[in-house]
């Protein structure tokens, strides 16, 4: 099942915004055509596609064994059986996330060092629901899920 990201309109204002400036610069320095200019316009626009290109689009999915995060052209494929907690967050760093309302996944990747992705589903709700579903081993533990080996009670 693919699940849309949250959008934080402060965060489309502020990334649109300085993506627009970017672009009218860069438009401005192509029009002008002064030595220098010319580069730096087609610099500043390749750069406001660079933004585009590694932003959208960003979406999530979870089949009966992976959890498939899409940014762009960034793809995270995440095997339920690795995941081992998940939690709401509002931590900003960097992520494939449109919204502050984050899910922080914690898993073990391909190399077996645990790490973490920062994501935003809009409806984080029935997000955890189907992981908790396709997964027996991850069991809600207060306001987290936790794996719970052999799928075991808590």
């Amino acid at each position: 099942m693919r699940y849309s990201t949250k959008i934080d309109w402060w965060i489309v204002a502020l990334l649109g915004s300085g993506v627009g400036l970017v672009l009218f610069s860069s438009v401005v320095l192509l029009v002008r055509h002064e030595g220098n200019d010319i580069p730096l316009g087609i610099g500043g626009i390749l750069t406001c596609l660079g933004v585009l290109f590694i932003s959208l689009p960003t979406r999530y999915a979870i089949d009966e064994n992976q959890l498939l995060v899409h940014a762009g052209p960034f793809r995270w494929r995440i095997p339920v059986e690795k995941i081992l907690t998940v939690h709401r967050t509002n931590n900003p760093l960097g992520a494939p996330a449109w919204s502050l309302k984050r899910l922080n996944v914690r898993y073990i990747d391909k190399k077996g060092k645990e790490t973490f992705v920062l994501i935003s589903p809009k409806n984080r709700k029935e997000f955890i629901e189907h992981l908790l579903k396709v997964s027996p081993d991850l069991k809600r533990m207060g306001d987290r899920v936790e794996r719970q080996p052999g799928g075991g009670e808590a």
